[in-house]
């Protein structure tokens, strides 16, 4: 117990181990000053919560092993760890489960990479009466790692542009060289190097890091390799480009074949467009078609329920327009229909003949005389 005056009055403090049976106990404190004597009282809550703890912050190197614990402390006999949450400035990438040991849940990080840093959150439970009650804490673990290469790409339109861009724990410098000489900015070359928040996937997601860029821009078109140094406070890290003459003419010869591709898909649409319509056109046509079948009117069409009627002939003679033929054109004529009638004509000419012959014999029979 510790007693302390102050020039209004008096104060008094007691330590003691709280454990949960002292749940819903009360404590009474009694002051007695010249004689005056005051009570107060406080009844003591015991929180149900269990108590977890980590470091704040930890830190690897590139391929190196490392452990990180965290440790629950709790008065109840059943209690656990749940998953480690990874997140990377706040953003969600996966769980891991830690190797639990009695009161301890252990992370191992047999290989520690780039992708391993962020957050680390642990979570643990306890039961009491029938009831759990989740804690957690969380750590931040940085990995101590020379620069990490994201992409690298060459550019080519007026100029040649060589673009590196990648991830690095700390500031960093860089330097371009070809055939193992440094290159120096120039009227012909230029280097700069840019903080810049690059896209990186960690884990199937995608995430910024600490990022820069860096370009190299050939104003010449010089072909040839190129390589890229980076250096920060954790290691080196080397990138190499290759720029050859072939690029260009690639690039001339994918956007000429995309012409071609789209000519010849244009001619296509229109060679299966003008088939369509020829066929819709001839389907019309066939389907306005009248099949007319001429009979005579004793004659019967074989499966046809089709009545067929003649009408009677005209009172007056009508004339028709087919019925002369137009001095203006030729007309055509059957020669062997009309052989044929002329033939019949001149053999029922003969027998009318013959008939008349035969009659002016018999009128002129004269008696016979004796």
């Amino acid at each position: 117990m510790y007693n302390t005056e102050f020039s209004s009055g008096y104060s008094t403090s007691v330590t003691h181990v709280i454990h949960l049976r002292h749940e819903n106990q009360t404590c009474a404190c009694i002051a007695n000053i010249n004689g005056y004597i005051d009570t107060a009282q406080i009844q003591i809550y015991i929180s149900k919560y269990p108590h977890v703890e980590v470091i704040d912050t930890a830190s690897c190197n590139r391929s190196e092993h490392t452990n990180i614990s965290c440790t629950i402390f709790t008065e109840v006999s059943n209690y656990g760890f749940s998953s480690w949450i990874h997140s990377y400035r706040g953003a969600f990438l996966r769980y891991v489960q830690g190797n639990v040991s009695f009161k301890e849940s252990i992370l191992l990080f047999e290989s520690c990479s780039l992708k391993d840093e962020g957050d680390y959150t642990c979570i643990a439970w306890n039961e009491h009466d029938g009831t759990a009650f989740y804690a957690n804490n969380t750590f931040r673990l940085y990995v101590n790692s020379p620069p990490v290469i994201v992409s690298a790409m060459v550019f080519r339109e007026h100029n040649t542009i060589l673009s590196v861009q990648f991830c690095s724990a700390s500031v960093t410098t860089h330097s371009w060289s070809t055939l193992n000489k440094q290159i120096g900015n120039s009227p012909q070359i230029n280097q700069s190097l840019s903080r810049k928040a690059v896209e990186v996937i960690f884990y199937n997601k995608t995430i910024d890091c600490n990022g820069y860029i860096s370009n190299l821009t050939l104003y010449n078109q010089t072909t040839g390799k190129y390589e890229l140094v980076l250096i920060n406070d954790f290691g080196e890290t080397k990138q190499a480009v290759i720029v050859e003459l072939l690029e260009a003419v690639v690039l001339t010869e994918t956007y000429d074949l995309r012409l071609i591709v789209f000519g010849l898909m244009a001619i296509g649409i229109f060679i299966v467009t003008a088939t369509g319509t020829v066929i819709i056109l001839r389907s019309r046509c066939n389907s306005n078609l009248v099949h007319v079948l001429i009979v005579g009117p004793h004659e019967h069409v074989e499966g046809s329920s089709i009545s067929i009627y003649h009408a009677a002939t005209s009172s007056e003679p009508v004339v028709h327009t087919y019925d002369t033929t137009n001095p203006d054109y030729l007309e055509v004529i059957d020669y062997t229909n009309r052989l044929s009638y002329l033939s019949e004509h001149y053999k029922e000419s003969e027998e009318d003949e013959e008939s008349q012959t035969n009659s002016i014999r018999n009128d002129h029979d004269y008696e016979e005389i004796d």
